[in-house]
């Protein structure tokens, strides 16, 4: 008599979900592409992806390339806000936030300054 193998499904931690969304990202030519540890810090997430395109179409498919890729495993967009507007968007999977501006607007706000007390990974 055979035993049925049991499989656990792994679940993707916060830094693997930071990870896919860079390399996601990279994929899509994004550039200045920064991960912030915010967790310490911050009950929101517990990391930040930041990165910039250099168009309005391309922060707009780099935003929907982390989608897909993320929805290709089984991890849903919580929210996303800017989305038409091409200048910044915004994807939250809860543990992990991804920003994409548009390289202008990035300066603008400067994150990074923002939340300077984060672990800069």
């Amino acid at each position: 008599m055979a035993l049925a193998k049991t499989v656990k499904k792994r679940k993707t931690n916060s830094r693997e979900l930071a990870n896919l969304c860079v390399k996601t990202a990279e994929e899509k030519k994004a550039f200045d592409i920064t991960v912030m540890k915010i967790k310490d810090i911050s009950s929101i997430a517990d990391y930040f992806v930041i990165c910039s395109g250099r168009s309005e179409k391309h922060v707009d498919a780099i935003g929907d390339s982390i989608e897909k890729e993320l929805k290709d495993r089984n991890i849903i967009c919580i929210r996303s806000e800017g989305i038409g507007s091409s200048r910044w968007v915004v994807k939250d999977y809860g543990d992990v936030i991804v920003h994409v501006f548009y390289h202008e607007i990035r300066q603008r706000y400067s994150l990074e300054r923002l939340w300077g007390d984060a672990e800069f990974l």
